[in-house]
């Protein structure tokens, strides 16, 4: 039967398919996933533990560890999405105002250009538009970026064919370089993600509410993730410092018991875990020899506690410095996860709802024997969520070494060319600007000799016309001798004694309503009375004028 499902994975797994692969610190493993009968099937999972002896080069022994997983899998058409777990990886969630999705990478870049510990030119940055938002009615886009600096990529990159390079910071141990590796080929690298992405691919298949605010932690042997998911997306993710080995380390401390001074091998540790779990504080059981439930209760009930406030410090920061709000409830995955009476402890602890998860939620399985059992299963928690990934989602698959991030050297050519565009319109305007100026000059300095003119002119057909009635000459001429310089006469005309003023007055703010009344009181000082204002409206053809008329009472002059 074995044989048979054998001969049934190597003729599906030789179709289109994804390898989902994790290369962790105690071991490699990887899934493969095909659609088969229009459902997401695992068809094959496989591990490979990583044994570390003395003397051994580590990225030897990595990746031959990784060759034997891959060699057990039919890889000519598969497309291999591999999980980048390293402390010089960097995820995180930023907000840009509105742009079109071709300026999003400058303005990703520029957000970001001092947030990591190393320069965005070493290094490969993708990110994804995760949605838009509305924040004090002003549109806001979500961002999710990813980076890592290259040399932390093609260190992981080499594995993959068999030869080492220099260590660097943050990524393995130590390791001797090594040239005498053989290369392996016929891998297909399709993309490098983050762990935590691959996180949130698997539990996008979770059954989790709009509007829910779900926290999910991979509480493994020798590392713990956490993230923070509102609408199923990634909005918060971080490394906690308890681990499963750490709550094992834990227990190896001397203790005392009745028969004198005790202490526990890692190995004695681990068993004295499985079984009895976080003790319950009744519980005064004897689990070995050695040691008393409420022995072990002592002893890593500091790491607990830790672990619990960790988790609780990381909820506050997104709930009050991100403004995420409230998380929901709690989900735990992971090999660790399996420690008895951890999701309770957890719960009392936060406050909010915890179980454990299934990672195969919502995946079939060619047959049962492919992954036996849902704790078998968390083994492979990180590897099923790369398989679950796409190469057009973010990928830190680098280009060579020393090369930036093609986005990175397109940006600095358009930016160039930008530069240059500015600067000849530039320059161009700042010529038009000068010309514009000194023609605005000649223009008023024109303005105000016709206005002079205009005023000189009206002056006369306006004495001419007067000459038509019956005035007192001398007398009626000296009132017009001082006429307020914002106002000009357009029209006198004399009838029955009655004389008829018809003007303009420039309009010079609210001052303009004065200058016209004083005006009128001052033609009362001569041969005229009953000085009154007829009627006064802006001008038709001077949008800065207005027009008046005035009529008053000549007296006779014998």
């Amino acid at each position: 039967m074995k044989q048979d499902l054998s001969k049934i994975q190597n003729k599906l797994g030789r179709g289109k398919s994804v390898i989902g692969l994790h290369i962790g610190t105690s071991s490699v493993n990887a899934v493969q996933v095909i659609t088969h009968q229009g459902k997401l099937t695992l068809i094959k999972a496989v591990v490979e533990k990583i044994t570390l002896k003395d003397g051994e080069n580590l990225d030897s022994v990595v990746s031959a560890a990784l060759r034997v997983v891959l060699s057990q899998f039919p890889i000519q058409r598969a497309a291999v999405i591999c999980t980048i777990h390293d402390s010089q990886v960097f995820v995180r969630k930023i907000t840009t105002p509105p742009m079109p999705v071709q300026e999003l990478d400058a303005a990703v870049h520029l957000a970001l250009k001092n947030a990591f510990p190393f320069s965005l030119d070493e290094a490969v940055l993708d990110f994804r538009l995760v949605g838009k938002f509305f924040h004090q009615d002003k549109e806001k886009y979500g961002v999710l970026v990813a980076a890592c600096p290259i040399p932390t990529i093609e260190r992981v990159r080499a594995l993959f064919f068999g030869r080492s390079v220099k260590p660097v910071q943050g990524s393995f141990k130590k390791a001797l370089v090594d040239k005498k590796e053989p290369k392996s080929a016929g891998v297909k690298l399709a993309s490098f993600i983050p762990a935590v992405i691959a996180l949130e691919n698997l539990t996008g298949r979770f059954k989790i509410k709009a509007d829910e605010i779900v926290s999910v932690i991979v509480f493994g042997s020798t590392v713990t993730e956490m993230i923070i998911l509102k609408n199923s997306r990634l909005e918060f993710s971080r490394s906690l410092s308890v681990t499963g080995d750490e709550i094992t380390k834990s227990m190896t401390g001397a203790f005392f018991s009745d028969t004198g001074k005790t202490e526990l091998t890692f190995s004695e540790a681990e068993e004295v875990k499985k079984v009895c779990g976080i003790p319950k504080a009744d519980d005064f059981s004897q689990i070995t020899e050695k040691i008393t439930s409420q022995q072990v209760l002592v002893l890593i009930g500091p790491k607990i506690e830790q672990l619990v406030t960790e988790i609780n410090r990381s909820f506050g920061y997104y709930s009050e410095e991100l403004q995420g709000g409230k998380v929901d409830r709690v989900l735990l995955l992971g090999e660790a996860a399996k420690l008895k009476r951890l999701d309770d402890f957890l719960s009392d602890g936060l406050g909010v709802e915890v179980r454990r998860a299934n990672p195969l939620e919502g995946i079939s399985l060619l047959d049962p024997s492919v992954i036996s059992s849902q704790e078998e299963s968390q083994k492979y928690v990180l590897s099923i969520g790369a398989a679950l990934g796409s190469p057009q989602g973010i990928n830190l698959l680098s280009q060579k070494p020393g090369k930036k991030n093609g986005r990175v050297l397109q940006l600095t050519i358009s930016k160039i060319v930008v530069v240059l565009i500015v600067a000849v319109i530039g320059f161009y305007f700042v010529s038009l600007n000068t010309q514009i100026r000194v023609r605005s000059e000649r223009i008023k300095k024109t303005k105000q000799d016709l206005i002079s003119q205009v005023k000189d002119a009206r002056a006369v057909l306006a004495i001419r016309r007067l000459s038509e009635g019956r005035p007192s000459w001398g007398e009626i001429l000296k009132i017009f001798s001082n006429v307020p310089r914002n106002i000009y006469l357009t029209e006198l005309s004399l009838s029955n004694d009655q004389l008829h003023i018809k003007g303009m007055v420039l309009i010079e703010g609210e001052d303009s309503k004065a200058t016209l009344a004083q005006f009128i009181s001052g033609l009362q000082e001569g041969v005229l009375k009953d000085a009154r204002l007829k009627f006064s409206k802006k001008s038709k053809e001077e949008i800065n004028q207005f027009e008046f008329e005035i009529s008053a009472n000549v007296e006779t002059v014998e």
